[in-house]
């Protein structure tokens, strides 16, 4: 069993879905799962992810059940999947740097009384730094007042969790 589990929708992102794998590939901590769930696409969106899943089998690729559609409802389905104890969800169009799962486990191994974390994200254009804008800096505002106010807290990648919480 994995400990951790990326949960990853995916609509029409060919062109981004291979960067996205590409990043999980890379990362310095090995225990992971990746589930991509198709929501239709129209382009080879579900075709990639079934060839990243022939190479590493680390990867999952299934295709949307249902006819509700969206992201998170692919979600739903790749969450219904997942091994891991830990649960991140990512984007088909995100990134995560090379140490991030490493990381985030070894920040929730030390709190083990916490149920889920929320790390930062830096938003880039190119390449990480470029933008040089993290998401979710603390500030002394609580976050139900910013998320009221229209201030998004944090990003679909931000949160990390234990499944089941």
């Amino acid at each position: 069993m994995p400990r951790v589990s990326v949960i990853i929708p995916c609509h029409n992102r060919a062109d981004l879905l291979a960067e996205t794998l590409d990043s999980l590939i890379a990362q310095t901590y090995p225990d992971w799962e990746a589930i991509v769930a198709d929501d239709g696409s129209q382009d080879n969106s579900l075709e990639l992810a079934q060839k990243y899943a022939a190479k590493d089998n680390r990867i999952r690729a299934c295709l949307r059940q249902g006819e509700k559609q969206g992201a998170c409802v692919c979600r739903n389905q790749g969450l219904s999947m997942a091994a891991g104890e830990y649960v991140v969800f990512l984007d088909s169009d995100d990134l995560l740097l090379a140490t991030c799962l490493e990381h985030r486990v070894a920040r929730m191994d030390r709190m083990p009384e916490c149920g889920f974390g929320v790390y930062q994200t830096e938003m880039f254009y190119r390449q990480a730094g470029d933008r040089k804008i993290l998401w979710n800096i603390y500030t002394e505002t609580s976050d139900l007042h910013r998320f009221l106010s229209k201030d998004v807290v944090w990003h679909t990648t931000g949160p990390y969790g234990a499944r089941g919480c």
